[in-house]
Formats: C-alpha cells, sequence, structure tokens
C-alpha cells in the first residue's frame, strides 16, 4: 500500500491550501466589511435639533433634517463645505464640499449619484486608492426624501472667492 500515503498527504496539502485560501478571503470580507462606508455610517437615533425653518421650504427644511441623519455632514461638512481627508482622492486629497453642486449637476444626475454611490478618481495610480467611498442610498432613501436632499442641496450656493491682494 505505497499509494496510501502519497494519497494521503495529497489529501492533506489539498486540504490545508483550501483551508488557507478560505481563511485568506475570510480575512480580506471581514476586512472589507469594517472599513464600509455603510457600517460605519448609518442614520442616528440622537435628537438633533430642528433646522431653521424660516430659512427653508418644507421641502429644504426635510433635505437639511435627512442631510443631518443619514450623516452626509460626516464626509461633506456642515453646509456641504467639504474638506474631510482622503488621501489620494481627487479633488486635493479630501472628500469635495457640496457647495454649488445643484447648478453643476441636474437634479436626475444627483439623484443618480446619491442612489448608486461614487468612488473617487485616485490622483497617483501607484499609490493606494482613496479609502473613503460614497456608499449609494437606494436601499435608504425613499423617492421623496431624496428630493427633499436634492431640494437642500439647492441651496448650498457656492462661496465667494476670496480677493487678491
Amino acid at each position: 500500500m505505497p499509494n496510501d500515503r502519497g494519497a494521503r498527504r495529497l489529501i492533506a496539502l489539498v486540504a490545508s491550501v483550501g483551508t488557507g485560501l478560505l481563511g485568506f478571503y475570510g480575512f480580506l470580507a471581514y476586512r472589507s466589511y469594517l472599513w464600509s462606508p455603510m457600517w460605519v455610517i448609518h442614520p442616528t437615533t440622537a435628537a438633533l435639533p430642528d433646522p431653521p425653518t424660516a430659512a427653508y421650504t418644507p421641502s429644504q427644511a426635510r433635505g437639511l433634517r435627512e442631510y443631518e441623519e443619514m450623516r452626509c455632514v460626516v464626509c461633506h461638512g456642515p453646509e456641504g463645505r467639504g474638506g474631510v481627508s482622503n488621501p489620494n482622492a481627487d479633488p486635493g486629497g479630501k472628500i469635495p464640499g457640496l457647495r454649488g453642486v445643484a447648478s453643476a449637476y441636474t437634479p436626475d444626475d444627483l439623484k443618480y449619484r446619491i442612489r448608486n454611490g461614487s468612488h473617487p478618481v485616485p490622483l497617483d495610480d501607484k499609490k493606494p486608492d482613496p479609502p473613503i467611498a460614497m456608499p449609494g442610498w437606494e436601499k435608504v432613501l425613499s423617492d421623496r426624501q431624496l428630493d427633499d436632499v436634492i431640494s437642500y442641496l439647492g441651496t448650498l450656493k457656492k462661496e465667494a472667492a476670496a480677493p487678491r491682494s
């Protein structure tokens, strides 16, 4: 029975390689879960102050509320100012602000981007991809909520450029 020993070694080799591959890919899946924005960024249950409704239409006020509750503010900043660091991301290694976005995109374009998410373009292909990507909110926001957020984004006007001296 000399073949039994070789067969057992082959089976042990295949089993150990298979176990190693499962462990490796399991680790990658777990790591991607840990870094997933949808896992980290979820709607808040904290009581938020009511937005200043006098400055907004009802749709815009609801949109501001969604912007805060869905934690868009975490990455895009208060009042859509942006500036959160995202290494190797275009533009300039930061998450872009949303001021003026309503004049740069049509409402349908904005709906598509919010529903499907957005992945930043790397500045340098030789460096790791930017760690933060915008998740898609298709399964989280209703059509009305989406319209309200887009209505609120319309209130975020581009800031005037600083005067040069």
